[in-house]
């Protein structure tokens, strides 16, 4: 597994392998009509926006040169971490985590913060992210966690 900076040659690739996260891994915990809104924010458009504010990277499945994986930071909020469904539970999220404590110490962040879904919470609690409180949503609650950078 390659772990490299996003960059807007990967746009594409990125927008459908969170299409493809959010349908597969969504499902049963959030309504279809949620899972596809939430498909449709995520264009070429806007993930070209958010390559301008945030520092993401991706995984690189180095056999097809697909991304699997991604991860963003901005500040001390970690961003958009999904992990393709064919590749969860083999390490490539760890991995993209990893990058991201590198950069975030890089830069002088502290604590890492995330608001997280239901499904990511017992990810980032391995991760040794401490829960602070819920979020309550119109159609959902995430939780607002953090995690101390010694």
């Amino acid at each position: 597994m390659i772990i490299q900076q996003a960059n807007k040659h990967d746009i594409d690739s990125i927008v459908s392998m969170l299409r493809k996260t959010f349908r597969v891994s969504f499902q049963g915990n959030h309504t279809p009509k949620y899972i596809e809104e939430l498909c449709a924010r995520y264009t070429y458009l806007f993930m070209k926006k958010r390559l301008e504010t945030f520092a993401y990277y991706v995984a690189v499945d180095p056999r097809n040169e697909s991304i699997v994986g991604i991860i963003g930071l901005k500040d001390s909020a970690v961003r958009t971490f999904f992990v393709d469904p064919d590749h969860q539970g083999v390490g490539v999220g760890k991995r993209l985590h990893q990058v991201i404590e590198v950069a975030a110490r890089r830069e002088g962040v502290i604590k890492l913060e995330v608001e997280a879904s239901g499904i990511a919470l017992p990810i980032y609690e391995s991760f040794g992210y401490t829960f602070v409180r819920e979020i309550k949503k119109p159609t959902h609650t995430n939780h607002y966690m953090t995690k101390q950078l010694r």
